[in-house]
This record gives C-alpha cells, sequence and structure tokens, in this order.
C-alpha cells in the first residue's frame, strides 16, 4: 500500500512537470503573414443549446491573420438551427459563411461524418478545420495551431479542451471532470508515443493530405468520428500532432439524467475504439497513463479509512494532487472549483457503470446502441416519441 501511494504521489508530480514542459517548448512567435491562405471551417451545427449562439457569434468574431471559410451544415429539419443560422449570417455580413442543409442521415451513420463529407466537397480552403458548434476558438488560435501542420510527417493538429459553462450543478460536473483531468491525461503519453487519437472538437488538416487519405469518404458508419479519422491519417503515414492550443467548450446539462447519459456517452466511446483496434504497446501506454490513474483518489481514501497508519501518505498525496490541479484551472483555465476533487473521487464509480451497462446513450438528441461490429443504430431519433 505505500509502494502504491508513493507510485500515485509521483505520478501527479511527473505528469504536471510533463504539461509545463511540453508548453514551454512549445511556445511560437510568428510574424509570417497568412492573410493570403484560406482555411475552410467546417461546423456542424445542431440547436438545442441555449449558448450555441454565443458560441458561433464568438467564433465569428475571433481574431485571426487567416482568411476563412464558413460552412455550416445543418439538418434539413433543424427548423430553429436554421433560424438562427440565418439571423447570424445576416448580422456578419462582412464574412464568407454558407449554410449547407441536409436530410438526417440513415440508420447506421453518423450524422457529423455525413456533414463532414458534405462540407469538405464544398469547402475551398488550403486547410480543413472541424470545429464543433459547442467550442470556441480562442483570439488567433488558429495563429497558434495552423503552423504545426507544416512539421515534416505531420497531417493533422488538435488542440486541448476545456469546459467553461457551470450554470447550474450538472453542467459545473461535467466541466469539472473535464478540467481536473484534461492537460493531465492528454498531454503526457505524447513524451512517450505519437498521439494515437484526437480531440474531436476542434482539428486541423492540410488539403492535399486530406485528399490523399480520400477525405471522410467510408468513415461515416463509424461510431467514433474522430477515432476513426485519427486512425485513417495514421495509416495512411502521416502523424497526428498535440498542439498547446486550448479551446473552451459550452455545452448546458440541465438535469441529472443528461449528466448521466453523457459521461456514459463519453466512456462508452474509448471502448468502442481505442480498447479495441489500437495495437497492443499503445493500449498500454494508455491503459498506464491515462485509465488506470483514474483510480488513484478514490483508492487513496479508501486507503487511508482502511490503515490510519498510512494517513500521512494520503494526505501528502492530496495535497500535490489539490495543489497541481488547481494550478492548472488557475493558469490555463481560469476557474478553479472543489468540484474538481469531487470528480476524480467519484469517476471510478462511471467507468464501472460504463463497461457493466448496456452500450446505449443519447448523442445530440438521438438515442443510439452501439451493434456488436461497432456500428450505429438508432433506436430513437431527435423529436420522436419513445
Amino acid at each position: 500500500m505505500i509502494a502504491l501511494l508513493i507510485l500515485a504521489i509521483l505520478e501527479r508530480i511527473s505528469k504536471f512537470t510533463l504539461v509545463l514542459w511540453f508548453f514551454r517548448k512549445h511556445q511560437i512567435v510568428s510574424t509570417t503573414d497568412r492573410s493570403h491562405l484560406e482555411v475552410s471551417i467546417l461546423q456542424p451545427i445542431l440547436s438545442g443549446d441555449p449558448t450555441l449562439w454565443d458560441c458561433l457569434r464568438a467564433n465569428l468574431r475571433s481574431r485571426t491573420s487567416y482568411k476563412i471559410e464558413w460552412i455550416w451544415l445543418v439538418d434539413d429539419n433543424d427548423y430553429e438551427g436554421i433560424k438562427g443560422c440565418k439571423q447570424l449570417i445576416e448580422e456578419f455580413t462582412n464574412l464568407n459563411i454558407q449554410l449547407i442543409l441536409l436530410p438526417p442521415p440513415a440508420d447506421g451513420v453518423n450524422p457529423k461524418t455525413l456533414k463532414l463529407i458534405t462540407g469538405e466537397k464544398i469547402a475551398s480552403g488550403r486547410v480543413i478545420v472541424v470545429l464543433d458548434d459547442d467550442t470556441r476558438i480562442p483570439d488567433d488560435g488558429l495563429d497558434l495551431c495552423l503552423p504545426y501542420l507544416n512539421e515534416p510527417g505531420v497531417g493533422l493538429v488538435f488542440g486541448l479542451p476545456y469546459y467553461q459553462n457551470f450554470t447550474n450543478i450538472w453542467s459545473s460536473l461535467i466541466s469539472s471532470f473535464v478540467n481536473a483531468n484534461s492537460l493531465l491525461l492528454y498531454v503526457p503519453y505524447t513524451f512517450l508515443v505519437d498521439p494515437f487519437t484526437i480531440n474531436g472538437m476542434f482539428y486541423a488538416i492540410a488539403r492535399p493530405v486530406l485528399a490523399a487519405v480520400n477525405g471522410f469518404n467510408g468513415l461515416e458508419n463509424q461510431l467514433c468520428d474522430d477515432y476513426a479519422v485519427a486512425n485513417r491519417i495514421r495509416t495512411s503515414g502521416y502523424k497526428l500532432k498535440q498542439t498547446p492550443l486550448c479551446h473552451a467548450i459550452s455545452t448546458t446539462v440541465p438535469s441529472f439524467t443528461a449528466y448521466m447519459q453523457l459521461l456514459n456517452r463519453w466512456l462508452i466511446f474509448p471502448q468502442v475504439s481505442i480498447m479495441s483496434t489500437t495495437k497492443l504497446s499503445e493500449l498500454v501506454i494508455f491503459y498506464i497513463m491515462v485509465v488506470i490513474p483514474n483510480f488513484f483518489p478514490l483508492a487513496t481514501i479508501i486507503i487511508g479509512a482502511a490503515i490510519p497508519t498510512l494517513l500521512p501518505l494520503v494526505l501528502l498525496y492530496w495535497l500535490v494532487n489539490v495543489t497541481i490541479v488547481f494550478a492548472i484551472n488557475r493558469h490555463f483555465f481560469r476557474r478553479v472549483s472543489i468540484l474538481l476533487l469531487f470528480m476524480q473521487v467519484i469517476i471510478p464509480l462511471h467507468i464501472i457503470r460504463a463497461l457493466l451497462s448496456p452500450k446505449e446513450f443519447i448523442w445530440r438528441g438521438h438515442k443510439i446502441r452501439v451493434l456488436p461490429n461497432n456500428q450505429i443504430h438508432y433506436v430513437r431519433r431527435k423529436g420522436e416519441i419513445a
């Protein structure tokens, strides 16, 4: 038990050191004029979240030196979404925004990937950016991230997400779950191996690379679109590049049920992607550096309660853990909450639940079941009566 506690303490310190080192070594200062380079931003949009329009508006106002083409991809039966997009287009008449309407996807088809396939055909930019509708690019975010596409062998670049919606307890819990773990999980393992998956909320691919890998075609029946894209890029001989861009996400979680559904979906996705298809050496790193450390906070509390003589080591772990988590959130995300620690303690329970429960979840209003071959089946579509 002593060894386990020491290991848990060293895990916190070593990962924090690697996070600091990562951002230090990726300090890029560039004065290159990029105003002649066009970037096409593909943005699948679905109405429903009350912060959606603020997110879209913030992105349209975001500062960048690139010439931007916005391609908004909306379901043709999402009348609220169509109306809101048209209002923003009228508000930002100086920007190049295209509104593309698509029919709902057929059974077994990933709705986001289907939109990306359509958007890619329309886009004219030299770089294709995929941006979720709840994700905000900070000022000069593209200028920080996209130059990494010029590194030898790099085919795709992506950022580091954090959540900023604390409007109610359930949204706060989700935000705290992500923000307590984001940098400590996503960054350190990249020092041992090239990234083998991406955060699908924001990523960018140069047009020649996307053409060389046949774009998004053929991926529409894959449940985990981000992992499917990452796997295609890698198997085509290109590298994925984790960049220091931190981008905010705003998701409103209205209820306990929605909170449970969202966490369940997030924890199901790795089961049907990374855990089922990644090669052994990468899978070992994934378990050691990403999965197992999630159990340390709860384990230390159990150890402290069961073996009082080890309480000083347990308290030392929590002193180190609190200092590191709060420091990361204060410096990178500008917000600290006690809920960060609460979510660290209960996340093992969510992981166990996701492993034992049926692979069903709510995604963008659709109730989806994962079939034995990891394909998608729509149990109930958005708007349908149960």
